[in-house]
């Protein structure tokens, strides 16, 4: 059951119909309301005493949480290992962050050209552009 965007399992979640809205200010279900909004709170300081790590093992236990991380694979982490395994890009060759952000503009630059050389179907550049 939904409470103010908030799903919680209660008691009276049997009685309303899954996903239902309830509104705080009703008469009715303002000790729901405060029950969830307890369990929030309590929830939320639970939170904040965890470390980085532990919060995310928190989020990994969920099916939405589960969900999100295997998108990882097909998204952003492939990106990361070519540009590190078949290009060969391990370390940062100069000093400072303006270089360095320099520096990683160009490995993205040659990481783009060379996924467009490889959807292009490896002709030539004057190819290409004719």
């Amino acid at each position: 059951m939904w409470h103010c965007g908030i799903y919680a399992e209660t008691e009276h979640s049997k009685t309303v119909p899954d996903h239902s809205v309830i509104c705080a200010f009703r008469k009715e279900n303002k000790e729901l309301f405060s029950e969830v909004f307890t369990k929030v709170l309590l929830l939320a300081q639970q939170m904040n005493n965890m470390s980085a790590k532990e919060k995310m093992a928190s989020k990994l236990k969920t099916n939405e949480g589960k969900d999100i991380y295997k998108k990882r694979k097909e998204t952003v982490e492939p990106v990361f290992g070519i540009i590190k395994h078949v290009m060969g890009f391990r370390q940062f060759m100069v000093r400072g962050i303006d270089k360095v952000n320099t520096e990683w503009e160009l490995v993205k630059a040659a990481y783009n050209f060379k996924r467009l050389h490889n959807l292009l179907g490896r002709r030539s550049l004057s190819e290409c552009l004719a």
